[in-house]
């Protein structure tokens, strides 16, 4: 059997395995959840700059999870440090001033 293939999303490859993991289970999320967030990250690098399909792959992929709200607070959270953390993201320098007002 292999082993299950961790995704690579562009949040994975700014802010690392360990800070997503942190940040999953700041907002409550057990292993089932945290896996849940990779899918919703992996998918999106399918969706970007579309709201509508990024909302709808949220709520398919945490479909029956019990904390619902800690995944959709975790993906918020974690796209917005993936913004902080990204100097190539076009927002990073609104984000950059926004912080320093």
């Amino acid at each position: 059997m292999l082993p299950e293939r961790k995704p690579q999303s562009s949040v994975h490859r700014v802010l690392g395995e360990q800070q997503v993991i942190t940040i999953c289970q700041s907002f409550g999320l057990d292993e089932r959840g945290i896996k849940i967030v990779n899918r919703i990250l992996s998918r999106w690098e399918d969706a970007t700059g579309d709201l509508q399909k990024k909302v709808q792959i949220a709520v398919e992929e945490s479909g029956d999870y019990p904390n619902r709200l800690g995944i959709l607070r975790a993906v918020t959270e974690l796209s917005r440090q993936f913004i902080l953390q990204n100097p190539a993201h076009p927002l990073s320098g609104y984000a950059d001033k926004a912080k320093n007002n």
